[in-house]
């Protein structure tokens, strides 16, 4: 029994280890964080993986993992920022072009931050 007891304690501190509470954002001093955190945060989430774009496109989407960031390049994300891509609207018209530059160098970002976050 007292190792059953031990057992569970420990099984519950791992899981709550795990839950930690809300991360927040990656990268808050660079240059394209205010546009993301202004148009893009709704649906993207603080670190670029929120279910909400994900389930908007019925397919997951994370703009902060290593597989988004070896695949995509910067002139398909300014196209999808600038011009939209399924439901996600585009923001060409409104929003300055140094913003879209700004905010695409953010989101090409986000994989590396995640990864020094997680490997501190």
């Amino acid at each position: 029994m007292g190792a059953v007891a031990v057992f569970l304690v420990m099984a519950v501190a791992f899981a709550l280890q795990g839950c930690g509470g809300k991360r927040g954002p990656l990268l808050v001093d660079h240059p394209g964080y205010s546009v993301y955190r202004k148009y893009c945060r709704r649906c993207h989430g603080d670190e670029g993986d929120a279910a909400r774009a994900s389930r908007m496109a019925h397919r997951h989407i994370d703009l902060a993992s290593s597989a988004f960031h070896d695949t995509t390049t910067v002139d398909e994300v300014l196209s999808v920022v600038s011009d939209g891509k399924g439901r996600m609207k585009g923001y060409r018209g409104r929003v300055d072009p140094p913003e879209l530059d700004s905010v695409t160098a953010y989101v090409m970002a986000l994989a590396e931050a995640r990864r020094a976050a997680r490997n501190p």
